[in-house]
């Protein structure tokens, strides 16, 4: 993989015959999903997907990376199957965003990562950050008490 590319790997069951296994790498600006089929098991019903994912500033970009990621979260808000998509700053660094996202299903996300703009958001941030932005997708799953 290119020294360059951002990488983040994790189990994430998907409702479709039987159950896989997905990750993300990024790369010269885009998100792209890779699959790899897992043994099928039962784990209750997906109730959501959550993302969380991160990205550093320096005091030169800071001001400007956070108005570009309220402006895209407020978007992102209006997209279907987008439950709630936020950003916050850390309060033990400062410098780094942090983004808490939830969506109804995993094609509601794969379709937010198709938007032109949301690429373009990756793409500018990912230019004015020293590091590359971080990011894990999780699928949550309801659970009943006992």
């Amino acid at each position: 993989m290119p020294p360059n590319a951002f990488f983040s790997t994790a189990l994430y069951p998907l409702l479709k015959k039987g159950y896989s296994s997905f990750g993300w790498y990024f790369y010269n600006g885009a998100f792209t999903m890779f699959f790899r089929q897992i043994s099928a098991r039962s784990l209750g019903s997906i109730v959501m997907i959550i993302v969380i994912g991160s990205v550093i500033t320096t005091p030169e970009t800071h001001e400007e990376m956070q108005r570009l990621s309220v402006e895209h979260c407020a978007r992102s808000r209006t997209e279907p199957g987008c439950i709630a998509h936020n950003v916050y700053t850390d309060c033990e660094a400062p410098n780094k965003l942090v983004f808490v996202e939830y969506w109804a299903d995993l094609a509601a996300l794969k379709a937010h990562f198709h938007v032109p703009e949301s690429k373009e958001f990756v793409e500018k941030l990912s230019a004015m950050s020293p590091d590359a932005p971080d990011m894990q997708i999780y699928a949550a799953e309801s659970q009943m008490p006992g």
